[in-house]
């Protein structure tokens, strides 16, 4: 691990974690407030779930089969660039 990425919560701001940090000679870097195109897990989070809703609309598939789905997308984008 070289970077620890986070949105400014301050459980991940405390002293306790800078020192493991510098410690260990980890970069830190936070998002700005309310800007979530920042947060890289929000925008895959985003691209899986529209992924998965244009699945399920396009195939037909009944709702109770969403993690199947999840886990189809998930692998696809995997594959991909």
């Amino acid at each position: 691990m070289d970077i620890l990425i986070s949105d400014r919560a301050q459980a991940e701001m405390s002293n306790c974690v800078k020192d493991i940090l510098r410690t260990y000679v980890i970069k830190d870097w936070q998002s700005e407030p309310h800007q979530q195109q920042q947060n890289y897990s929000e925008l895959a989070h985003q691209d899986v779930k529209r992924h998965t809703n244009w699945v399920m609309n396009w195939s037909g598939c009944p709702l109770e089969a969403w993690l199947l789905v999840v886990e189809y997308v998930v692998f696809i984008m995997n594959r991909t660039y």
